[in-house]
């Protein structure tokens, strides 16, 4: 197809490919960098002749290049780059998909990425129109917001102008940026949420999770998409895990119900109407409903964290440990804590709720900003009217977020009506990778995106 004639995995122990025309489609690692190097170097060395063209997704660093030059077969590859931005998840969620970017910000301090999450800002500015108020909880979110400004004013000014967005049925009221590193402890405290638990016992990549034989039950490899095009997943998946068999167990008999009602045809053009429209949603929920059945065994992983100082003010002035748990419902919530059955809502969720119940937070004197101890700001924008018809209210994060943050901020999302919350993400923040990137700190420490 489009000339294609294969497409393969890039990885260490690829076979030897006779296309004389090679692709190469990669992110911006040297990792992979080196496989390429190595195989062209191979091609050269056993004097085969073909071209080679790489395309870096989302962008190009001037150390790739760089290393290219180093190996010496810069001048055997043509380079492009392929500007995907933000990968729709669902359709509230949209994701960079770069787990390295956390270790790239607050590890290594690599600003290499800060360009392609403004540009993204830019191009949601094009679809949506100018924010009507932008916070940033971060320096790193300042940084990046400052540079979308530029880029915003260096692009075409029709493409971004107000009036071009003027008519459009949905806006982005209020944009909020929350840097990783404002919130340490939610990513690292145990997901007792349904797709949370998933995450951390068996791993969602892109947006999929794969079970292996013996997750399977013996039924061999699956794999699944988890949004909210799955109806049994997107009913279960911001549930607290204690109540997701009760909620299972009753859409199985609905199911069942489904099934039966092909009895009550009496003619075969009835029946035939039956299976061309009802029964096949009916399989695909069967099929889903056996998947999340036969996923029992989950690890419910513990963390001890030390509250600081810091930490119990800004506790304290949030509410983030409610007073009573068992007031919280876990069944029909009551409290975004219901994430954490009741003991802990998220920080970074919380700060959120509070950016929207006080909108001139960050102004000069702020007690909150002050307990952060990090560069906060707020942007108003006084040429946008402020009752929009369909407002958005987008949050995004910086270095990643944990499902469990996000079922946080659905829940927020219907307290806020007719507001709606959209998360972006540069990625979703995964416990036992965080732990390991946070490791190599080696000092204690201080992820939709809704």
């Amino acid at each position: 197809r489009h000339g294609v004639n294969k497409v393969y995995r890039l990885e260490a122990s690829m076979i030897n490919i006779t296309t004389k025309n090679l692709i190469y489609i990669t992110r911006p690692d040297i990792a992979n960098l080196k496989m390429i190097s190595e195989k062209i170097s191979c091609d050269k060395r056993n004097k085969t002749e073909k071209s080679y063209k790489i395309i870096f997704t989302p962008c190009k660093f001037y150390g790739c290049e760089v290393y290219l030059e180093q190996e010496g077969i810069y001048g055997d590859v043509k380079i492009e780059v392929l500007d995907l931005e933000l990968i729709p998840m669902d359709k509230d969620l949209l994701s960079f998909e770069v787990p390295s970017m956390f270790s790239s910000y607050f590890v290594h301090h690599d600003r290499s990425w800060i360009k392609s999450i403004a540009q993204s800002l830019v191009s949601a500015k094009s679809l949506f129109g100018e924010f009507n108020r932008v916070y940033t909880i971060g320096d790193y979110s300042k940084r990046i917001w400052n540079l979308a400004e530029v880029l915003t004013k260096n692009a075409d000014a029709d493409a971004y102008s107000n009036d071009s967005a003027e008519n459009l049925d949905t806006r982005i009221d209020t944009l909020i940026m929350i840097d990783r590193d404002v919130d340490y402890v939610s990513p690292l405290l145990t997901q007792v949420t349904y797709q949370g638990i998933i995450d951390d016992a068996f791993g969602i990549e892109n947006g999929y999770l794969v079970l292996g034989p013996a997750s399977n039950i013996g039924k061999g490899s699956i794999k699944m998409l988890l949004n909210s095009s799955d109806r049994v997943f997107a009913d279960i998946r911001d549930s607290h895990i204690t109540t997701v068999f009760n909620t299972i167990r009753g859409r199985a008999k609905e199911i069942q119900s489904g099934y039966d009602k092909r009895h009550e045809y009496k003619s075969v053009s009835g029946l035939k109407d039956f299976v061309r429209n009802e029964f096949k949603d009916l399989q695909n929920q069967h099929k889903s409903l056996t998947g999340r059945a036969n996923n029992r065994k989950f690890k419910l992983l513990l963390s001890k964290q030390k509250k600081k100082n810091k930490f119990k003010a800004v506790s304290k002035k949030l509410g983030l440990i409610p007073k009573s748990p068992t007031e919280i419902e876990l069944i029909n919530p009551n409290n975004m804590a219901y994430i954490h059955g009741g003991r802990y809502a998220p920080m970074s969720c919380k700060l959120i709720e509070h950016v929207l119940t006080f909108p001139n937070l960050f102004r000069e004197d702020d007690e909150i900003q002050k307990l952060l101890n990090c560069d906060c700001s707020c942007t108003i924008n006084p040429t946008i009217n402020a009752t929009q018809k369909n407002p958005l209210v987008m949050v995004y994060f910086i270095g990643g977020c944990t499902y469990s943050e996000i079922a946080a901020l659905r829940f927020l999302g219907k307290q806020l009506m007719p507001k709606k919350l959209v998360g972006r993400s540069t990625e979703e923040c995964k416990y036992r990778s965080h732990i390991g990137k946070t490791k190599s700190l080696q000092y204690p420490l201080d992820l939709y995106s809704l």
